[in-house]
């Protein structure tokens, strides 16, 4: 048990230990990925120093695993849990800084050694920026064609337009010298209504007439 006990606190201090190799090293590697200026040897150097540090720590939590099989406690296996935790928090500490490297490396590559005054002597550098202009000058070339077909849509449309507003006016000064038919329908009435007058007036002249002529 004793000898349990010793190995557990080796195991331990040594999980202590790489912890703090690792929280000194995480923000030397962050510090240096900030300066993109730099090489990246550094961060390399840096980065592999880290990793070799994960793996050992990665060990020993395997190794208490076995001492935690060996005596089962709540405490130990908190602990455990704790070291394997830390251990993936760092891993992925690491690759993102190492992440960031890379963009910055591919960055300074891409701007490296372009010649100002002829674009096509940056040679591969420039190669990804000169494709990327071609598309967009084709694209734009696209819209303004798009754009030209339609003002001359828009023109064609305008001019049909005022025809048919010149077609409107005429045919409404035609309408306007036609009688409408509610005029030619009261025409016809006043004219009936004159009709039954003249009518009505002659046959009760000609009924006064005949009674004169009987009476007489």
């Amino acid at each position: 048990m004793a000898a349990e006990t010793t190995s557990w606190e080796k195991l331990r201090s040594r999980a202590r230990y790489l912890e703090a190799e690792l929280e000194r090293s995480l923000p030397n590697l962050v510090s240096l990925v900030a300066r993109p200026s730099t090489s990246g040897a550094e961060e390399s150097r840096l980065s592999a120093s880290m990793e070799g540090l994960l793996a050992e720590l990665r060990d020993v939590a395997d190794a208490m695993a076995v001492e935690v099989e060996k005596a089962p406690s709540a405490a130990r296996n908190a602990i455990l849990q704790r070291s394997r935790e830390v251990a993936g928090d760092f891993e992925r500490e690491r690759k993102k800084a190492m992440r960031e490297v890379k963009t910055n490396s591919d960055r300074s590559r891409l701007f490296c050694g372009a010649d100002a005054d002829d674009p096509e002597a940056g040679g591969e550098h420039l190669q990804p920026i000169l494709k990327e202009r071609k598309h967009l000058g084709n694209a734009s070339r696209g819209v303004g064609d798009v754009l030209d077909q339609a003002a001359e849509a828009r023109s064609d449309l305008a001019a049909q337009r005022a025809a048919l507003e010149g077609s409107e006016l005429t045919l409404g000064g035609l309408v306007a010298k036609l009688p409408t038919v509610e005029g030619v329908i009261e025409a016809m009435r006043q004219k009936q209504t004159r009709n039954n007058a003249i009518i009505g007036v002659t046959i009760g002249c000609c009924s006064s007439f005949l009674l004169w002529a009987v009476f007489a």
